[in-house]
């Protein structure tokens, strides 16, 4: 059962929306001359464009007008809801959300059904684990000895340098980091811990590589850093000064405190309930199939009569005997990100492959399909291209890493998936730039293909956005289409670049095509058509979708992955 919701956003709304998303955005912004986070709108704008703060503003407004609905209409969705932008300027927001529910059932009699209501039973672990919540809320930073450790609060003085020179936004004094709160570029927490009290070093670390300052994006730099005190956070003693403090009426003593937290625990219950973790394994442009046919369904959970339910929910999906997989709610987690993990990997790795190929001599594409026919390994996710993007990949790549990190495991192997995933987009520009010996300023080039994937309208880490931002810093102009993100990229992009309506149209006097979302409508094109419209007859193809040989017999230039020019 489908049910479509229009919305429109206007005038207040959708200003004050920007206005938040700059606000949220600005804070990690560093332009020289300004302090972080304190970079004017129109320098930001200037420098960053806009696309990042209407993408942030839109975001916000969806999730908003989404909960709404759901809460408003009583709306329970079976699967992820889709959403499809139908206009988007300055001044005003529409967009559709498709709603999959489950189909309406009409009920028996149920009139008269007397329940029990069970008598709350409150442990003493869920008492404690509260008055625990209370006690941190009245922690105090003493000043420790020793060295700086997990959990401390290190005052420090900090400079930036990059080739020996400093660099703005770089530094501060008596500037209170609190470890473990990650606040920092990846390593420099870590830098910091093990030091005492005025000791001074340097600590060498590197910039992502999808920082926001593009001129420290993958840099490496130094910090030289001083630690002149180390603060541990203490909790407080239950005694009298305690409890005057807290003002708590007739709560004087532990007992009290408890007696009361545990009376507030009954009051707040609203009945037995258990916590089952069931990830998602849904793609997009196929999520109702994979629904409805499932590999595998995955349950977390400790409690037996959860597991019989969930069961019983799902047996309708697996009578074609793909299993329910039982396991504890940290497996069924650790799961969905691992799973989504070993797949981007598998992309990383195919990309990494085609560049060895390119350079030896060999095709990547035979390669691949010599790989693909061991059954061990199969053909999915081992195309090589301009690697993955979308909500769930870069994602869940990123908090494995982040997870690894706290855990004290340096996760070398997803590292290296997310670094082959950003550096293909710059592989395949630099490409591009070569042909036209790093001169590219005015040169128009063809965009076909914008969102993440075919099938979908998502933008989210799309290839597209990186490639022809590079190339729009370089000089050069952009006709791009899309069959289905063209709304989304006018808020992404806004008036950077020129939005055609069709793929032909696209190639109006342009220099040369760029293929980067393998849709179907560009598997077959005419090519006696791109040649008559193109100033150049070139393509660079970040798919592989055409034979470079029957590109070549027919007078087009044909640059693509995995093989030598």
């Amino acid at each position: 059962m489908k049910k479509i919701v229009n919305y429109k956003v206007s005038g207040e709304e959708w200003t004050k929306a920007k206005d938040e998303a700059f606000a949220k955005i600005v804070k990690k912004a560093k332009v020289d001359g300004f302090r972080q986070g304190k970079v004017p709108r129109s320098v930001f704008e200037k420098k960053y464009g806009t696309g990042d703060i209407i993408s942030e503003a839109m975001e916000k407004i969806v999730d908003a007008k989404y909960g709404e609905t759901i809460v408003k209409e009583k709306l329970i969705p079976v699967v992820e809801p889709k959403l499809e932008i139908e206009k988007a300027n300055d001044d005003e927001l529409e967009f559709k959300i498709t709603f999959i529910l489950d189909p309406e059932v009409k009920l028996g009699e149920y009139k008269g059904l007397k329940v029990k209501k069970e008598k709350v039973k409150v442990t003493k672990e869920e008492v404690e684990h509260e008055v625990g919540h209370i006690l941190d809320r009245y922690a105090e930073l003493v000043s420790k000895d020793g060295a700086v450790e997990e959990g401390d609060t290190a005052i420090i003085d900090f400079k930036g340098f990059k080739d020996n020179e400093a660099f703005d936004g770089g530094s501060a004094e008596g500037y209170s980091l609190e470890i473990g709160s990650h606040s920092f570029i990846p390593g420099f927490e870590e830098g910091v811990v093990g030091m005492k009290k005025e000791e001074n070093k340097d600590i060498e670390l590197s910039f992502p590589e999808d920082y926001m300052a593009k001129d420290l994006a993958g840099q490496k730099v130094v910090f030289n850093v001083t630690v002149h005190d180390i603060k541990k956070r203490v909790i407080p003693e239950l005694d009298e000064e305690f409890f005057k403090d807290l003002d708590m009426e007739g709560v004087t003593n532990k007992e009290e405190l408890n007696k009361v937290v545990e009376e507030e625990i009954k009051k707040n219950y609203k009945g037995e309930f258990d916590v089952v973790s069931n990830p998602e394994f849904l793609k997009q442009g196929a999520a109702v199939d994979d629904f409805l046919k499932p590999d595998r369904v995955v349950i977390g959970s400790e409690s037996e009569k959860a597991i019989d339910i969930m069961r019983e929910i799902y047996n309708p999906f697996t009578r074609t005997g793909n299993p329910i997989i039982i396991m504890d709610i940290k497996s069924a987690e650790m799961t969905k990100y691992a799973a989504n993990a070993f797949l981007a990997t598998k992309i990383s790795f195919a990309n990494e492959m085609a560049n060895i190929s390119e350079k030896v001599g060999a095709n990547a594409d035979l390669v691949r399909i010599g790989m693909s026919s061991d059954k061990r390994i199969g053909n999915q996710f081992l195309f090589h291209g301009l690697g993955y993007g979308g909500s769930c990949f870069p994602k869940d790549v990123q908090a494995l890493i982040k997870t690894a990190s706290d855990f004290g495991i340096d996760s070398d192997l997803l590292k290296a998936t997310h670094k082959v995933n950003v550096n293909q987009r710059k592989n395949f520009v630099n490409k591009i730039l070569k042909h036209y010996n790093n001169d590219i300023k005015n040169k128009i080039f063809a965009v076909w293909g914008l969102a993440f994937k075919p099938r979908t309208n998502d933008m989210r880490e799309s290839p597209a956005i990186t490639i022809i931002n590079m190339l729009l810093d370089k000089g050069a102009k952009i006709k791009a289409y899309d069959p289905k993100a063209m709304e989304t990229a006018k808020i992404i992009f806004g008036n950077k670049i020129v939005y055609s309506s069709n793929s032909y149209e696209a190639l109006e006097n342009a220099d040369a095509l760029i293929l980067i979302t393998e849709w179907n409508e560009f598997k077959r094109p005419s090519f006696d058509k791109i040649k008559s419209k193109l100033k150049e007859p070139i393509i660079f193809d970040g798919r592989n979708q055409y034979d470079k040989k029957r590109m070549t017999d027919r007078g087009i230039k044909y640059i693509s992955l995995g093989i030598a020019e």
